[in-house]
């Protein structure tokens, strides 16, 4: 069985980039968690903190997973993705 996870837009997220004399945009990608299996959303270059995912002129990002069953939850983390250090996590939730 298969479920698919698609990943269309987040609204809100906290601004990470920020340093002493540098604001930054977020680099924000979305990390999906079913039974395990992580797979995640391409990376939006400068999305800030309202970004949207369009895939092939599609609005979402289509994250499919082989089940043997339906999963209890899934789990939804966000991260700010960085060059020159680990990726900053911005939030996380759990879809029962």
């Amino acid at each position: 069985m298969q479920i698919d996870v698609v990943v269309v837009e987040c609204e809100g997220l906290k601004q990470m980039d920020r340093f002493l004399c540098f604001t930054g945009e977020n680099d924000p990608y979305v990390k999906v968690t079913v039974m395990g299996v992580n797979k995640q959303t391409g990376a939006i270059d400068g999305g800030g903190t309202n970004p949207s995912w369009n895939t092939d002129g599609q609005p979402g990002s289509l994250l499919p997973f082989e089940v043997s069953e339906l999963p209890g939850e899934i789990w939804v983390r966000v991260y700010d993705e960085d060059e020159a250090s680990a990726d900053d996590l911005i939030g996380i939730g759990k879809i029962d």
